[in-house]
Formats: structure tokens, C-alpha cells, sequence
């Protein structure tokens, strides 16, 4: 997972608000990645991350493929209750929920920042010809990633059935 472009986490960023719990081991993982990153000599020079570790919101991978509700207003009220809560911008640690994307950003006046435009832009400026999309089935049923490579000019590769099956 790539963090948000460095010239949006300045020094004057107060809060980041992160809508966790989809799943908790990434949220983990993103709220480790801020920690570590951060350039701090004192507990008062990190950013103040607020997150809502919402493990209750409907599963998303369920609904692409029927079973079960949609997430979509879950995941907008947690961008919602960030937002009320302080932060000045939200994030997502879940590549397939970027899938309500729309949802989130009608529910909040505050920018939230794409993970998946994040990391498109990251590789469109290597400039390949093509590049590789591992993701999992309601992720890729989204197109979440082909559809903002091809835009960027870079032709996406997927596993083929088989091995996605194994993935």
C-alpha cells in the first residue's frame, strides 16, 4: 500500500482521519507505516491520526458477489464521523472499498485521498508499458486499478484464472 503524496502530509497537517477495520491487519499495517515514517523527535511531532476501526461495516467482498448488504453507507458514515471527529482529510486502508469511493467523498466536505490514485500516479511516473494488478476478486470486479492505469497510459496485467484462484 503506498501512503498519501508527501506534499499532502505537510508539517501543518493537524489530523488524518482513517477509515479502518476493512480489515483490521491493514489498518495496523497503514497506522504503522504514518509511525514510521514520520520524521519525529517527540511523541508531539506525530500527526494526529484518528481512526474508526469499524469492523461491523458489511463485507464488501460478500457483496460483490451477491451475498449479502452493501457497504457503501457504512463506509460514507465513517468518513462522516472522521470528519465531525477533526480530520482534515480521510484515508482508506482497503484497496477494494475504494469501490464506494463516490459514497464516501458526497458524505464529507474534507478531500479523501485515493490509495488507488495514489498509486497509480506512483507508477504512471515510472512509465512502463505495462504493470502487474494483484487484488482479490471484488477488487478487480470493480476495476478499480485497470480502469485508472489504462487512463494513466499503462496497460494492466492480471493474473490469469487459474492463478487467480490460488491468489
Amino acid at each position: 500500500m503506498t501512503m498519501p503524496a508527501a506534499s499532502k502530509m505537510s508539517a501543518t497537517t493537524k489530523s488524518v482521519g482513517v477509515i479502518g477495520g476493512l480489515g483490521p491487519a491493514a489498518t495496523l499495517d497503514f497506522f504503522d507505516r504514518i509511525i514510521k515514517r514520520t520524521k519525529a523527535q517527540r511523541d508531539q511531532d506525530h500527526l494526529r491520526v484518528i481512526i474508526d476501526n469499524n469492523t461491523k461495516v458489511p463485507d464488501r467482498n460478500a457483496f460483490a458477489v451477491g451475498d449479502g448488504s452493501s457497504p457503501a453507507a457504512a463506509i460514507a458514515a465513517s468518513a462522516r464521523g472522521l470528519q465531525n471527529a477533526g480530520a482534515e482529510f480521510i484515508v482508506m486502508a482497503c484497496n477494494t472499498a475504494h469501490a464506494y469511493e463516490a459514497e464516501i467523498r458526497a458524505a464529507i466536505t474534507v478531500p479523501f485521498i485515493s490509495m488507488i490514485d495514489e498509486t497509480v500516479a506512483a507508477v504512471a511516473e515510472l512509465r512502463p508499458e505495462r504493470a502487474g494488478v494483484l487484488a482479490s476478486d471484488a477488487c478487480l470486479a470493480a476495476n478499480l486499478y485497470q480502469e485508472k492505469l489504462k487512463g494513466a497510459g499503462v496497460e494492466p496485467v492480471l493474473l490469469n484464472p487459474d492463478s487467480q484462484r490460488t491468489f
